[in-house]
């Protein structure tokens, strides 16, 4: 397993942050990032207990019954009652976690504890997110769609990760499986995958653990699996949404769903992971004369919704092609739809 590129913080610019990393959409932890924070130096179970201790809040309970894992949610009880939970819980099948809490509506007293990292660009609100777990806690295999800092401010947290290009070998669900598209069907990386994933084998991890103070950059479409190591307490901030668009990453998963289907090719596929914005007509074109006319509407819908054209003629089309895998128009209403896109490409 390769290990993520560690940058001492103090000396890495922004240039070269953007250059070495941002650009290259290439994940790092920027070591003590957030080591100079009131929140890294103050923040605890304890902390949050005496400050926090009689707030309101919500906790997931995740619970493993005959080698699955059930998550629940529990709500509006006693902060300190989910800290009591989660420090003297020792059931190695059930574990508590409060999720993605928004730092400027639950805890805004907080909010000067810490600084937005200042590699990224433009972030998105809300500011920041809270991630408070026990030790054990599996956040399941995904991507993110938007850019991320995740700092860790209290415990070790580890991050498993995977390039965009492996899509084809995590499992995305899909329509049939009926999960989340940027979610793997793969809970546990831990287990002994070969007989029901025999693709994820081919895939290319790479470890990240962080430590207190520490920051990790994950760039849009990296797959992730992510493990509390102890108690831990950590922020997340997501930032920059126009720099890749959801649907670019959610057609991405959607071709592995294809790919293990052997409804499309691996070579097919691998061009596909070339495309962008910039050359929808020409991926689209491609497709077609592939003879997956499904593929070729799906990324002119994309695209068109993403520029905010009109999809409406398209529409029953677009909801097919994310469900079907027969052709659904022929190839004179399919030129139709490559040439609505010519006036949108003429703005990339």
């Amino acid at each position: 397993m390769l290990e993520i590129a560690r940058e001492n913080a103090l000396d890495l610019s922004h240039s070269a942050f953007l250059e070495r990393y941002y650009d290259q959409k290439i994940p790092v932890v920027l070591k003590a990032g957030a080591a100079h924070w009131r929140a890294t130096q103050l923040w605890s179970p304890d902390y949050f207990l005496h400050f926090f201790g009689e707030k309101q809040t919500g906790v997931f309970v995740f619970e493993k019954n005959e080698g699955q894992w059930r998550r629940s949610f529990i709500d509006r009880i006693p902060l300190s009652q989910a800290i009591a939970w989660m420090q003297e819980n020792s059931d190695v099948n059930r574990k508590y976690y409060i999720l993605k809490e928004s730092i400027a509506e639950n805890y805004p007293e907080l909010i000067s504890d810490f600084t937005f990292p200042s590699w990224g660009i433009t972030p998105l609100a809300p500011f920041a997110n809270l991630w408070f777990g026990q030790g054990g806690n599996i956040t399941a295999l995904h991507y993110d769609t938007i850019e991320n800092f995740h700092a860790q401010i209290y415990g070790r947290k580890q991050f498993r990760l995977f390039p965009p290009e492996d899509t084809a070998y995590l499992y995305p669900h899909s329509a049939r499986t009926g999960g989340r598209l940027n979610f793997s069907q793969i809970y546990d990386l831990d287990q002994d995958l070969l007989e029901s994933f025999p693709l994820f084998y081919k895939a290319r991890a790479s470890l990240a653990v962080l430590e207190p103070g520490d920051i990790l950059y994950l760039p849009p479409g990296w797959w992730h699996e992510v493990r509390t190591l102890e108690l831990g307490i950590s922020l997340n901030f997501w930032f920059n949404p126009s720099r890749d668009q959801g649907p670019l990453w959610h057609l991405l998963g959607y071709l592995a769903c294809r790919v293990q289907e052997r409804l499309l090719s691996t070579e097919e596929a691998q061009v596909l992971y070339q495309w962008n914005w910039a050359n929808t007509q020409e991926s689209a074109e491609y497709m077609r004369m592939k003879g997956h006319y499904w593929l070729s509407v799906l990324m002119c819908a994309v695209l068109l919704e993403n520029r905010k054209q009109d999809t409406s003629a398209f529409s029953s089309l677009i909801k097919q092609a994310s469900r079907e895998d027969s052709s659904l128009i022929d190839p004179l209403e399919l030129d139709a739809l490559l040439l609505s896109i010519e006036s949108v490409k003429a703005t990339l």
